[in-house]
C-alpha cells in the first residue's frame, strides 16, 4: 500500500509540474515511461504556436512569407519574422517605413480586403483598434499579436496569391494580397 501511495504522489507531482510546463524527470512514478512524464511529450501546439512553425515541404506562395513586427515607436527597428519552404527571397523582411501600401486594422476588420501590387512591393499593416488583432498568412507567417498603434510589414518579392487573417477574429477579418510579375 505504501508502494501505491508513493507512486500516486509522484504521479500527481509530475501532473502538476507538466500542467505548470516546469520539467522534473525525477518526479515520474517508478515504473512509467520518463517520456509520458514529460511536459513536453505531453504538450500540444497552441494556435499561436502553429502559426509559427515552418513547412520546409511546402511550396506554396504564402506558406513562404517572412515578415517583420514593429512596435509603434521606431518603424526602422523589425522585431520577428518566419518563414516556410519557398526561397527566402520569395518574401523578405519588410519595414513599415518602406510601405507603398498600407492595410489598417480598424473596427475588427482590415480596411483593405483585396489587394493587387507588382513583385517588390511592401505592404504594411497598422492595427487603429484599441485591442489586438494579428496577420497571419495560412498561417506560416504570423506577426504576433499587435497591439494598438502597432505595425507590421511584409515584402513581396514572388509572383502569387497570399491569403492572411486575423487569427483572433478570422471569421471576420480575412483577406488577399495577389502579387503580379
Amino acid at each position: 500500500m505504501r508502494a501505491f501511495t508513493t507512486a500516486l504522489l509522484l504521479t500527481i507531482v509530475a501532473l502538476g509540474a507538466t500542467a505548470c510546463g516546469q520539467s522534473n524527470s525525477s518526479a515520474a512514478a517508478p515504473g512509467t515511461d520518463q517520456a509520458a512524464a514529460s511536459p513536453e511529450a505531453a504538450r500540444t501546439s497552441s494556435p499561436s504556436e502553429a502559426g509559427t512553425q515552418r513547412s520546409e515541404a511546402s511550396t506554396e506562395p504564402s506558406k513562404a512569407a517572412t515578415g517583420s513586427s514593429e512596435a509603434a515607436g521606431d518603424p526602422s527597428e523589425a522585431a520577428g519574422s518566419g518563414g516556410g519552404g519557398k526561397p527566402a527571397d520569395a518574401l523578405t523582411e519588410g519595414k513599415v517605413a518602406d510601405a507603398s501600401e498600407r492595410i489598417a486594422l480598424r473596427k475588427s476588420l482590415f480596411t483593405t480586403e483585396q489587394l493587387q501590387v507588382p513583385s517588390g512591393t511592401t505592404v504594411a499593416w497598422v492595427n487603429r483598434d484599441p485591442y489586438g488583432h494579428t496577420v497571419t498568412f495560412d498561417p506560416i507567417l504570423d506577426s504576433g499579436v499587435l497591439d494598438a498603434g502597432a505595425r507590421y510589414a511584409v515584402t513581396f518579392n514572388e509572383p502569387g496569391t497570399y491569403g492572411f487573417i486575423c487569427t483572433v477574429h478570422p471569421a471576420i477579418m480575412s483577406g488577399e494580397i495577389t502579387v503580379k510579375g
